[in-house]
């Protein structure tokens, strides 16, 4: 028996994930929601959703351990964006999760920001 109801289409896929980190002892305060405004904006226009940022507020704390963890458990995750290379997380452009690299932009630049969004095996 056929349906008589149209097929829907499919849902379009999700877009890939993108991260920010700021170290927030290289910017003044008034700038770090500025910064962070403009590195979302930056993602969502090469094609990213938008995750979250973190903000790494002393030398000693663990928050690009917990950016790696969290780009580990999410396979969609695949962009750190960074305000400058000042920002580099552990001084790396990219980071491996154990399954997959994450690239690392900055928000100035077009470098590993392929359109549309490509994702990097760790393991080819």
């Amino acid at each position: 028996m056929r349906s008589l109801l149209p097929r829907k289409p499919p849902p379009p896929p999700s877009p890939p994930i993108a991260l920010g980190y700021i170290n927030t002892r290289l910017l003044s305060r008034s700038n770090i929601a500025l910064i962070g405004a403009r590195m979302r904006h930056r993602a969502e226009g090469w094609g990213y959703a938008w995750g979250g940022t973190y903000l790494d507020h002393r030398p000693s704390s663990d928050t690009v351990g917990a950016l790696i963890r969290r780009a580990a458990r999410d396979p969609d995750i695949w962009a750190i964006v960074v305000p400058d290379n000042a920002h580099l997380p552990a001084g790396r452009a990219v980071l491996c999760t154990g399954t997959t690299l994450v690239r690392v932009v900055d928000v100035g630049s077009n470098d590993g920001a392929p359109r549309p969004p490509q994702q990097i095996p760790a393991y080819p």
